[in-house]
């Protein structure tokens, strides 16, 4: 198994100089297994460098798995920028949360393909797309990995994913500001306690 990181910053793109250690795109992670199988983990301003990837090592891209951890614009906002997603022998299947009640998986992550916002419609793709959405505490197999998810804690529903195959086992678990500042105001309280002023 190999796993490239194509993207893994929060919020919003910033390359450039201050960022070249670990790169300057929002998250986007290729998993590639046996020979070439693959799938990609959350569509973030990354996904375009694999699409990119994908063409130049000539990549079978009549299938294509994309895992979202949660729908926030930074995990969605390459997805329009994605080569295959014009390629009529092309279908996407995305998996991952729904995160509200009154939009599917599928609405909310084309939903950003809309004229106002994109010059190409999401019906305009010439690539198929299928949705599965999941939920906490699931399993299922994709390209020989047996994947089980985990409810995160986020604003909107947000999984995480435990990723097996061959014996070797992977985690994905974006740590969000919103947990680091919950666990330092904790730290914080404790140590309160324990301190003089």
């Amino acid at each position: 198994m190999k796993i490239t990181f194509f993207g893994v910053r929060g919020s919003i793109p910033s390359p450039g100089p201050l960022t070249m250690i670990y790169g300057g795109n929002t998250p986007s992670v290729l998993i590639e297994t046996d020979g070439q199988s693959f799938f990609i983990i959350d569509a973030g301003s990354g996904i375009r460098r694999i699409g990119q990837y994908l063409i130049r090592k000539n990549y079978p891209i009549k299938e294509i798995n994309i895992l979202f951890t949660h729908t926030h614009w930074d995990h969605i906002m390459g997805l329009p920028f994605f080569k295959p997603i014009y390629d009529k022998n092309t279908k996407i299947i995305i998996w991952g949360p729904s995160s509200n009640g009154t939009k599917s998986l599928k609405e909310i992550i084309t939903g950003q393909m809309v004229k106002e916002y994109f010059p190409v419609n999401s019906e305009e793709l010439e690539a198929t797309f299928e949705a599965n959405e999941l939920k906490d505490r699931e399993n299922f197999r994709l390209n020989g990995c047996e994947i089980h998810t985990c409810a995160l804690n986020h604003p909107v529903k947000t999984l995480g994913y435990r990723i097996s195959f061959k014996g070797k086992i992977i985690s994905t678990c974006w740590i969000m500001k919103c947990i680091l500042k919950r666990i330092v105001l904790l730290l914080l309280k404790i140590m309160k306690k324990f301190l003089i002023f």
